[in-house]
């Protein structure tokens, strides 16, 4: 790469040009005769370092696999998926259009807003694979969503006819991972977060109340609940119609989300965005609360070990992580929560609470404000676990001695 300035080519290397390389060309590396290399060259024409680029191998990886093949206006599509038993970096459900990556499954919005299961499914860091589009539809200019064409409509619905094999395949390979001994603790985090959640949307809903009062109303009734529902309405985006982003009637009006605990949560938009200040207000949406699971993630296939990470609206804590068992504590061979136990999981919970917040409401707060945020929801968090412990422990030895009776 010649001619281009050095602060340009800070941090870049062999190793970062064939990651990218193989992130956005990994279909078209797969073909036959095709070959890319990358090559450090020293001033002396000496090669320093050469790797080759190469696609990712989907048949080395354990797991559930799902092949499928249709047409589109007479186009193939080809989608190959697994639910593989970890999680392999850059490897998320994406979309391809002729050998070249356009996105994630899950960050594509047309697409997302149709689906019944939505995060929960895409955004599973074990669901892994492609779809190639091929040429059925075209890509936007910034290549991260599909032109709004009938063809889109077709496609999408072909391939959420099989989005109940995958969200049961993924099932299965949750349950593997599933603690059951911690069923109570999961209860009791579950409603510790829901009220710290409720009251941020109340805290939300005054602020939009204050800048925006007539989204609540004209007869001076507050006509939006704690929940931000409307009474005696469904809930519905302020500004919604049936029109797509260029105005014309869209193939995709958002369908129903699937009756189930796993199914993401609708987003809302927050008057202090800096993005809202160009767009309609939106009055608040309803959300969901976010669960707490309990789960033996298991590492990347880079090593990583992950402790937690947000699965559609569930929490999922990783009890294999070091720094929880290191936590956990043991008195006569049974598990006992400890202060430096709950410390640790109101810290993990804060941190994807707060993350999920932020992108729910369209946030982008300061460096400054982030910390405040966190260290008080921590603080709030740790305080109402605390007060619970007693009960907790009560609930662990019980459990305890239900298994040693079914053993």
């Amino acid at each position: 790469m010649e001619g281009v300035d050095d602060q340009w080519m800070e941090g870049v290397d062999v190793a970062s040009i064939v990651n990218e390389i193989e992130l956005h060309f990994e279909r078209l590396l797969s073909r036959e005769n095709l070959s890319i290399r990358v090559r450090e060259v020293a001033s002396d024409g000496t090669v320093v370092r050469e790797e080759r680029c190469k696609p990712f191998d989907y048949h080395d990886v354990a797991g559930t696999t799902f092949h499928r093949q249709f047409q589109v206006d007479d186009h193939q599509v080809r989608v190959h998926l697994k639910v593989a038993d970890h999680e392999y970096e850059g490897q998320r459900a994406r979309f391809f259009a002729l050998g070249r990556r356009i996105n994630e499954v899950s960050h594509v919005h047309s697409f997302m807003k149709r689906s019944a299961y939505r995060h929960s499914l895409w955004a599973h860091p074990q669901l892994i694979g492609y779809i190639d589009v091929g040429d059925c539809v075209d890509p936007v200019i910034t290549r991260d969503e599909f032109k709004q064409t009938k063809a889109r409509g077709e496609l999408y619905k072909q391939l959420l006819a099989l989005e109940p094999s995958l969200q049961a395949a993924l099932e299965r390979e949750m349950e593997k991972h599933k603690v059951m001994t911690l069923g109570g603790l999961e209860d009791v985090l579950s409603s510790v977060l829901g009220t710290l959640a409720r009251d941020d949307r109340r805290t939300v809903r005054e602020a939009m109340r204050a800048q925006h009062p007539e989204l609540f109303g004209v007869t001076g009734v507050d006509r939006v609940n704690v929940d931000g529902e409307v009474d005696g309405e469904q809930d519905v985006a302020f500004d919604g119609n049936a029109e797509g982003e260029d105005g014309a009637a869209t193939d995709d009006a958002e369908a129903p989300l699937a009756a189930s605990t796993s199914s993401a949560s609708a987003s809302s938009t927050s008057s202090s965005s800096p993005a809202a200040e160009n767009k309609k207000p939106r009055r608040p949406r309803r959300t969901m609360n976010i669960g707490i699971r309990f789960a033996q993630i298991p590492a990347s296939d880079s090593g990583q070990a992950k402790r937690s990470q947000l699965i559609g609206n569930v929490i999922e804590i990783n009890t294999e992580h070091p720094d929880f068992v290191k936590r956990l504590g043991r008195r006569m061979g049974k598990p006992r929560i400890t202060d430096r136990l709950s410390a640790y999981l109101a810290g993990v919970i804060a941190a994807q609470y707060k993350e999920s917040f932020y992108r729910q409401h369209n946030r982008n707060p300061e460096r400054g404000e982030i910390y405040s945020d966190l260290l008080n929801d921590t603080y709030r968090l740790e305080a109402s676990i605390r007060r619970r412990l007693p009960s907790l422990q009560r609930h662990l030895n019980k459990m305890n001695v239900v298994s040693k009776r079914n053993t």
